[in-house]
């Protein structure tokens, strides 16, 4: 959908639909209207414009894992898409591993996260080896 509004009332709403919005940890990033929606890069034309210079989400990673329910989904409203490398990439794991041949199942391990943001946890306990997070039709302890 491209020439939208940056209406962040419709932006909740549409959320909304999928279930109760919760606020990412990181406050110093949520909007300035609210607490639901947080800036991910930096809009120069905006006063809403994060102020660091790299994007959040630059590498690779999960939102919230370390939760005790960890984020259902997570929703990219894009007010500026370069006409190229703008895209980005979803890809469903479960059905990734599978397609996975036998004997490649057999080499895999689950992955542990680590929680390496804990200066950004708040209260939020470290994940680790007792608490380590693996998808129940992937991963049998």
């Amino acid at each position: 959908m491209r020439d939208l509004d940056e209406d962040v009332g419709w932006l909740r709403r549409l959320g909304r639909y999928f279930g109760p919005l919760v606020p990412h940890i990181l406050d110093q990033y949520h909007h300035p209207e609210t607490d639901e929606v947080s800036i991910i890069a930096r809009n120069m034309n905006s006063p809403a414009s994060r102020t660091t210079p790299t994007p959040a989400g630059s590498f690779w990673h999960t939102d919230l894992s370390y939760k005790d329910q960890p984020s259902d989904a997570i929703f990219l409203y894009a007010t500026h898409v370069p006409l190229q490398g703008g895209d980005t990439l979803v890809a469903n794991l479960a059905a990734a591993y599978a397609d996975f041949r036998s004997r490649l199942k057999g080499k895999s391990k689950p992955n542990r996260d680590p929680s390496i943001w804990l200066e950004y946890r708040g209260g939020y306990t470290q994940v680790n080896d007792a608490q380590e997070r693996a998808h129940p039709e992937l991963f049998i302890r």
